[in-house]
């Protein structure tokens, strides 16, 4: 190593590069001399094309992703040689790579990667030089580039593939251009070389044509494919191109590829065969021995192990079809096909190798795979991978470790092969020892159980689970069978599997008063129409057919496939308190047939009720929860989200519980987690636990939030389970809980603190009933932790400078307003339910004035963007106003309110044609703009505009004060509804001759039509009221009559005093008493009634999530019993055993106030 090498590495070894006077230009000389020394290929081109250096020192730690993001903005200038701008581009990206590389920046998977991506960019570009971007031809990837996983100097192995939409003519003209792409790539100039391109993968090889289409190519393999052909487009990825024809090509080949129908017996042969021939090739030429890449024991031993896998179990999983050799291995253990100790020696063993051929590679810029014999050349190589593992040169004797490496390679290549035969092998023994069985029945148990279920379970245990699944039936829905060991008992379960059923096995266990000390439980999956599963042994469940277990809780078997089996075996023994306890198995498997029975008629929840009563009836027995001290020792919990691609991994280790497995089983199948795999173990009394767990969906839990959620989920239901013993009804405790555990941890930053403080009032409360269920959780579960949590945040309202503060803020950047406008109104709404519910807004009238702010902000703006978008920002004609009526305008909107409003426009001259076509737009883009989150909760109402729902949603103010007269076509009911009428938005002058007109006429000295507004009611009471129910709304003496009588009293009495003009309803009685217009009693009367009628209406809207059934529950029901505890925990009754009487006695003053108006 010359001086300025160790100068070098000293230098980053030091890292004092920021103390030098030049910090960057230190920098830069280090990485030229590490360069020089380990790339020397790399530095010879440098020093022959000195004009390429500048910009490229120093090389700065990049991402592969922020490496391809701005390699995709290089391209040549219009004048430019595309020859030589692709070679310079190519030797100065894999300078900074290799830099990045042995100075520390990057590992060995983001260095090939990057690799890799250099050739995607000067193939595209190359594409485009040739004319051939933007033809229907594409460039697929293969090997290792296909892998992302290219050498410095590898051959880029590719298929050329076009479109069946081609004609035989541009087909031609395609394989003419296709040697002229090659060149551009491939040809070595004065500048270099791009990559060399290897076409010898297409069908027919040297001889076949260069390119061909889609169809040519799936027809070739359906008729001359050969497994090595099919092992090689593992690794096929779209480079460049026509990304279409390339998708249909890969996508095509999958059924070859991944042929569930392949024997296996061949696929091995074959495999095996293809290797020996490598190697025998090898031993004829003498290479053998230190070939890195082909040799006993190389990286071809351990591509072939991965590929061989992947070709056998990827037809039944589609995680596992990876090109990526890394990944790949991953895969595999986090499935079981392999054991980690096996992924962790090949993944060792394959980055030594490939780091090796690195450096080999990189003193010619050949693709160089034989280790150097000289030894001079030996000892410069030695220290170059020493440095390039990052290893001191001294620790590192290179030849032992590869000679162990490639020993332990060669053993694992060899287990693997005699292993996998030997499984092959047991179908057969299985068939031998079950001669009377249905061969299909055999055949449908190896197809559609796991792999590693075969590998884990004896030959004779396999026959034992076929013949206990023979004698299943449509009655007789499990069969047990119990091993009886010493002091422990094996028992085994096999069932039609359902939906949570591995939660009722471990509950049943439970309350027969079993500790599980270990075990596994494996299930089939579908076959389905379009796709394949045969599981490997952590393969998680069909993705199609998550959603209809969620729907429906039976699993029914597809048409073409009989019923979902489960096999759960475990190790179990009596609990303490539990020893002396006698019953019989048989029993034990009657009841679980009853809790399967329920499932297959989907009755989930009557099934859970029954078996967690039973389960808590043992713990009490236990003593178990009686004790409020009793503290749960710490759960140690990780979490992997690397291993699967379709699943988080959780590992729970904590000291053995009774019942935790059906604690958490439980809880987890009936909340949006799905549990696909469990084993289950205890070693010296502590719980070993393996959990793969998706989100009902069928996704992971990648978020930080969701993780999180899971750790706290795991720890608090463990605790929380010991407190069921004091709640009536454990069941809903549980499941309640469950929400109230994923609520916390969307609003609190330390929700195990939050909770675990209140775990035993909590296990009372949710579990006496749906009560603080629905009141809190139901329809506002995200907003229910500032309650246990941060309860000061909802301690003040927010104005309406702060809210359109806020408002501004959350569109601020948004492309698409509308979303960014409802995801604001949906989070105030409910930030305001919260303030109500927790009783920070202590009345109803506040209540409705902070909604009725936020909705003046909402739909302020709302209109605003719909004008400006209608217009194109430009000036509009005329002017406009919003109003608002109903609840809205009145300022005292509650639950689930819809909004009611008016759009009203005005203009002159020839403006007004324009005005009235861009103002009904306007209405109409604004109603399309502010969305329901559910029906009626926010709902935008038009029909109260002149001419109702057959008119134009926009109004012209001609048309308004029109219609709205005396002798236009409003009816009596119109003219009362302008009572609460109220400007909102827009021109301050429209909006003051709009408020003057509705003046003018609602409150005109001509008297209200009252005959009118006498039948309508009856009406509403007739025909919107249900035989024998009494309705809040429409019944006699409901809401109406309230709003009726002060409106009709308004309309009479406003023609001559204005004070009594109000919007709002309980301002407006108020004015109408303190004017003189009515008497005391009828203002306490009216008051009165009004507030408990608005707090019946906005409790039933709570817990129905609508305003469309507000019917009064009987009072002999629970239903109402909850009704009132409801009422009384807002405030609203002194207590709650006289709610009946008192709400009949309020809507029977309103009754009689009404019915005076007509006397």
């Amino acid at each position: 190593m010359n001086s300025r090498l160790e100068q070098a590495i000293q230098t980053f070894s030091a890292m004092d590069i920021e103390d030098a006077e030049d910090p960057r230009q230190t920098l830069a000389l280090a990485q030229r001399d590490i360069l020089r020394e380990f790339a020397p290929a790399y530095t010879r081109w440098l020093d022959a094309h000195p004009e390429a250096e500048e910009g490229l020192f120093p090389v700065e730690q990049e991402s592969a992703d922020e490496q391809r993001d701005r390699m995709a903005e290089l391209r040549p200038e219009p004048d430019e040689d595309v020859r030589r701008w692709l070679r310079v581009l190519r030797y100065r990206e894999l300078i900074r790579v290799a830099v990045a590389d042995f100075s520390g920046l990057d590992d060995f998977a983001t260095t090939t990667e990057k690799i890799s991506r250099v050739a995607d960019v000067c193939v595209q570009r190359a594409l485009e030089a040739t004319g051939l971007d933007g033809e229907p031809f594409a460039v697929i990837a293969m090997g290792k580039w296909g892998g992302l996983e290219v050498n410095y100097s590898s051959d880029i192995d590719a298929l050329f593939v076009a479109s069946d939409d081609v004609d035989q003519e541009s087909l031609h003209r395609l394989q003419r251009q296709a040697p002229q792409f090659i060149r551009l790539i491939s040809d070595n100039t004065g500048d270099g070389f791009v990559f060399r391109v290897d076409m010898r993968l297409r069908p027919e090889g040297k001889m076949g044509p260069l390119v061909r289409t889609v169809g040519q190519y799936l027809r070739f393999y359906e008729r001359y494919g050969m497994n090595w052909t099919f092992q090689a487009l593992i690794k096929a990825r779209f480079a460049g191109g026509d990304a279409e024809a390339a998708r249909a090509l890969i996508d095509g080949t999958r059924r070859f590829v991944f042929d569930p129908d392949r024997s296996p017996e061949t696929l091995l042969r074959e495999v095996f065969e293809m290797k020996r021939m490598i190697e025998k090739s090898l031993r004829s030429r003498g290479t053998e021995v230190g070939n890195v890449k082909l040799g006993a024991g190389s990286i071809r031993d351990i591509e072939f192990i991965v590929q061989l896998l992947q070709l056998y179990h990827g037809a039944s999983n589609q995680s596992l079809r990876s090109p990526n050799t890394l990944q790949a291995m991953s895969r595999l253990r986090a499935h079981r096909v392999i054991t980690h100790d096996e992924h962790d020696r090949l993944r060792e063993a394959y980055i030594f190798l490939r780091v090796v051929e690195h450096v080999l590679q990189l003193e010619r810029d050949l693709p160089v795979r034989q280790l150097p014999r000289e030894p001079k050349q030996w000892a410069t190589f030695q220290w170059r991978v020493a440095f390039a593992l990052r290893q001191p040169l001294d620790t590192l004797d290179l030849a032992g470790r590869y000679e162990e490496t490639s020993a332990a390679v060669r053993r694992i290549f060899g287990e693997f092969f005699d292993e996998t035969i030997e499984f092959l092998e047991r179908k057969q023994r299985v068939r031998d020892l079950c001669p009377d069985l249905p061969a299909e029945l055999i055949e449908e148990h190896f197809r559609r159980m796991e792999s590693a279920y075969f590998l884990s379970c004896t030959v004779g245990e396999v026959a034992q689970h076929v013949e206990m699944i023979h004698d299943l039936d449509r009655k007789r829905l499990c069969r047990v069978d119990v091993r009886y060991t010493g002091s422990t008992r094996r028992v085994t379960v096999v069932a039609n599997d359902y939906q949570g059923e591995f939660a009722k096995i471990c509950g049943l266990l439970s309350a027969y008063g079993q500790s599980i000390l270990s075990g596994r439980s494996y299930t089939y999956h579908d076959v389905g129409e379009l796709e394949f599963y045969r599981r490997p042994e952590r393969a998680t469940r069909p993705r199609p057919d998550r959603r209809r277990r969620r729907r429906k809780v039976a699993r029914r078997p597809q048409k073409q496939h009989g019923p979902r089996r489960i096999v759960f075996s475990a190790e179990v023994q009596p609990a303490p308190g539990h020893s002396n306890q006698v019953f019989s198995w048989t029993e034990f498997e009657r009841d679980l047939n009853r809790l399967l029975t329920l499932l297959e008629k989907s009755e989930e929840r009557r099934a859970n009720e029954e078996l967690t009563l039973r389960v808590m009836e043992a713990a009490r027995r236990m003593g178990l929860g009686a004790d409020p001290e009793d503290v749960m020792p710490p759960i140690a919990i990780s979490v992997d989200n690397e291993s699967d691609e379709h699943c988080t991994i959780l590992e729970i280790r904590s000291p053995d519980s009774f019942m935790f497995l059906f604690e958490f089983a439980n809880v987890l199948s009936t909340r949006d987690y799905w549990i696909d795999k469990v084993e289950f173990d205890t070693v010296d009394g502590e719980v070993r636990d393996r959990l793969f767990v998706t989100t009902r969906r069928g996704g992971k839990i990648e978020d930080r939030v969701g993780v999180d959620n899971l750790r706290v989920t795991v720890t608090l239901m463990k605790q929380f389970a010991r407190r069921l013993a004091v709640a009536p009804n454990p069941h809903l405790a549980l499941r309640q809980f469950g929400a109230l555990i994923d609520a916390a941890c969307e609003q609190v930053a330390d929700p195990t603190q939050a909770l675990a403080s209140s775990l035993d009032e909590l296990a009372r409360v949710l579990g006496a009933g749906t009560y603080l269920w629905e009141e809190f959780l139901r329809r506002q579960h995200e907003h229910l932790t500032p309650l246990l949590a941060n309860m000061a945040d909802l301690d003040f309202g927010t104005d309406r400078v702060e809210l359109e503060r806020r408002l501004n803020a959350a569109l601020e950047g948004e492309d698409e307003p509308g979303d960014a406008l409802n995801r604001f109104k949906d989070d105030e709404i409910g930030r305001i339910d919260m303030r109500h519910l927790t009783r920070r807004i202590e009345h109803f009238s506040d209540f409705g004035a902070e909604l009725s702010t936020l909705s003046d902000v909402v739909l302020t703006r709302g209109a605003a963007e719909a004008v400006a978008e209608v217009s194109g920002g430009g000036p509009v004609p005329g002017a406009w106003s919003l109003c608002a009526l109903g609840k809205w305008g009145g300022r005292d909107l509650g639950y689930a309110s819809d909004i009611e409003l008016m759009f009203v426009w005005d203009a002159e001259g020839p403006e007004q044609v324009r005005a009235g076509e861009l103002y009904e737009r306007a209405a109409m883009r604004l109603a399309r703009l502010i969305r329901a989150k559910r029906d009626g909760i926010f709902e935008l109402d038009w029909r109260l505009r002149p001419g109702g729902s057959s008119s134009p949603l926009s109004a012209s103010f001609q048309r308004f004060s029109s219609y709205y007269s005396f002798n236009g076509g409003a009816d009596p009911y119109e003219r009362q509804a302008l009572v609460r009428l109220r400007t909102v938005a827009g021109d301050p002058d429209l909006c003051a001759r709009i408020e003057a007109h509705r003046a003018d006429y609602v409150f005109d000295a001509r008297p209200h039509d009252l005959a009118r507004i006498q039948h309508l009611r009856n009406r509403q009471r007739s025909e919107l009221v249900a035989r024998g129910t009494t309705n809040a709304k429409f019944s006699a003496g409901g809401l109406l009559d309230a709003e009726y009588f002060v409106q009709v009293r308004q309309i009479a009495a406003g023609a001559d005093d204005p004070e009594v003009r109000q919007p709002n309803t309980e301002e407006a009685v108020r004015a109408l008493h303190e004017r003189g217009h009515i008497t005391r009693e009828e203002f306490e009367q009216v008051e009165a009634g009004y507030r408990l009628l608005r707090a019946v209406i906005n409790c039933l809207r709570i817990v129905r999530g609508h305003s469309k059934d507000l019917v009064i529950p009987d009072r002999r029901t629970s239903e109402f019993q909850f009704l009132a505890r409801r009422l009384h925990s807002l405030g609203q009754l002194p207590d709650e055993e006289g709610a009946w009487d008192l709400i009949a006695q309020r809507m029977g003053g309103l009754e009689r106030l009404f019915d005076g108006l007509f006397d």
